[in-house]
């Protein structure tokens, strides 16, 4: 596990692993670029296209090539959660899971909690629950505790679950991590609006490739 103390500098580049066709690297780096879901600030305008095209993108890369880039470095991590969340391919849930609690490389965490709130299932709740029952109880670690959190809370409101109570319970393990950080901030529900552009993106139909595959929205 990396030390949680040694920040990890944040970078705008948006490659993503080589080993994939140009074409979808191109889409595939738009998925990198959200890793903060800065898209969400922008006006429809702008929005729906990158929605859209992140949509085929998520259609179109066959398991394989999401299988490479979740050996890769953080940046191809993202792009594959990100797609994987998107196209709804519950049988990568397992996978990020692991990768979640493993908690190996910066911001890829983001897209894993993306992906399982997308899922949205008993099971994903459980991963999420796992992750923050091991990294609430290190304040020094400040990793995607936000992220998940909003996920948690995003399968509750769909499912009707309590996952998230006992960690926002008073004095619970949310209060004690988000205290004791510089700049503490109540859990959030932007995970909700991040679900509901991709949802919503399933809806317009994806121009694929000669190769692509179609997922029914």
């Amino acid at each position: 596990m990396p030390s949680c103390a040694s920040p990890v500098p944040r970078t705008s580049n948006c490659s993503t692993s080589s080993t994939v066709t140009s074409s979808r690297q191109r889409r595939g780096s738009d998925a990198t670029c959200t890793s903060h879901a800065n898209f969400t600030r922008e006006d429809e305008s702008k929005r729906t296209p990158f929605l859209q095209s992140l949509s085929a993108a998520a259609h179109e890369i066959t398991d394989e090539e999401l299988e490479i880039l979740l050996e890769s470095e953080w940046r191809s991590r993202l792009t594959a959660a990100w797609l994987i969340g998107f196209d709804r391919r519950e049988h990568f849930r397992d996978v990020l899971g692991d990768l979640l609690l493993a908690s190996r490389l910066c911001f890829s965490g983001q897209g894993y909690c993306l992906a399982l709130a997308r899922f949205g299932t008993n099971e994903d709740a459980q991963h999420l629950a796992a992750y923050l029952d091991r990294y609430l109880r290190r304040p020094d670690c400040q990793y995607d505790q936000h992220w998940a959190i909003s996920a948690l809370l995003h399968i509750d409101s769909r499912s009707g679950s309590e996952h998230a109570a006992r960690f926002l319970a008073p004095g619970g393990l949310w209060h004690q991590w988000n205290g004791a950080q510089y700049s503490p901030s109540p859990p959030g529900r932007f995970i909700d609006e991040l679900c509901s552009f991709a949802a919503e993106s399933g809806h317009q139909k994806p121009q694929l490739g000669a190769t692509g595959r179609g997922l029914s929205p």
